[in-house]
Order: C-alpha cells, then structure tokens, then sequence
C-alpha cells in the first residue's frame, strides 16, 4: 500500500494521480467483494434446488457469468467516479496541509485527511438524502450501508490513512522539509 502515498503530496499532479489509482482501487476492491457475497449466495440458492442431473455446473457457471458482467461495468463507472472524488480531495488535503500543517506531523496530517474526507463524505451523503427525498427512508438501511455507508467509511480511512502514511514516510525518512510552495 505505500505505492498510493509514494508519490502523494509531492506535487499536484502527483497528488491527483495518487488519488485516481486509490479511489479507482477502493471501488474495483468494493465491487470484487459484492461480487463474491452475490455469487456465493445466489449460488447457495441454486445448489439446494437443483441436483447434478438438472444441470446444477451450467447453472452455476451461467449465474457466475451473469453477475461479473454487470457488476464488472458498473464498477468501471463507479471508479471512474471514485477516482476524480479521490483525487480532488487529496488535492484538498494537499492544500490544506500546506498552509495548517506545512511541517507533515503525521497525526495533524491524518486529521486533516480524516476531517476533509468526512465534510466531503457528508456533503454527498446530504445531497443524495435530499435528492431521493421520501425514497430515501426505503432505502435505510441496507441501501444506504451498501450505496453510501460502507463506501464513505471506506473512503474516510484511505484518505486519513494515505495522509498520515506520507507523513510517517517523510518522517521515517528524515525529509521536514515543507509542504508550502517555494517561490523561485
């Protein structure tokens, strides 16, 4: 994992690219998990109603065909998404750190990572509130713990994480050298 922080916070192209791969990361890791539970289970339902005579392989070769693709396209769109979320907030988390923390201490730097991601996560998690409006209560709560509250945890503790990792880096490292700007 420290191949996400290597290059994060150094520059703002860095930083950005740093974030696409660990947002796009996160959502292709979220999606291979829903994916096993969806096989497992619809594949459970299958096994205990039909036998090898009935065609128990075919079916369950087909149901595991059938769910990787959509959930394989949908995780592509949803990375996609999650990387340009991922990497706007490190450069937020960038520009912060060097004006409240331009020395990186890892724990200021991880509560800085930690207190952005969390606006950002909320900010989302109120705009989809109020946009579904009354459909929103027939989501609670196991449309919200899989579309928002997993998701948002996730994505709190890669940022804190990534954050307090570059420090503990530089630290480890001997580098102190400042986050802000150099003029030239």
């Amino acid at each position: 994992m420290r191949f996400f922080a290597q290059h994060c916070f150094r520059t703002i192209a860095g930083t950005a690219l740093s974030g696409g791969r660990l947002g796009f990361m996160l959502a292709l890791a979220y999606s291979a998990a829903f994916a096993l539970y969806a096989i497992v289970r619809s594949s459970w339902q299958i096994g205990a109603t039909l036998t090898l005579g009935e065609g128990l392989l075919g079916t369950l070769v087909a149901n595991v065909l059938a769910l990787l693709l959509p959930i394989l396209s949908f995780a592509l769109l949803l990375g996609i998404g999650a990387a340009l979320l991922q990497g706007i907030t490190l450069l937020v988390v960038y520009g912060l750190a060097a004006l409240i923390n331009p020395h990186h201490i890892p724990s200021g730097m991880a509560g800085i990572g930690a207190v952005t991601a969390t606006l950002v996560a909320g900010a989302i998690q109120v705009t989809v509130q109020q946009g579904l409006g009354s459909y929103f209560a027939a989501l609670w709560p196991t449309g919200y713990l899989f579309w928002l509250g997993l998701p948002s945890l996730l994505f709190v503790g890669a940022t804190t994480w990534v954050s307090w990792r570059f420090a503990a880096q530089r630290t480890e490292s001997g580098s102190r050298t400042s986050l802000a700007p150099t003029a030239a």
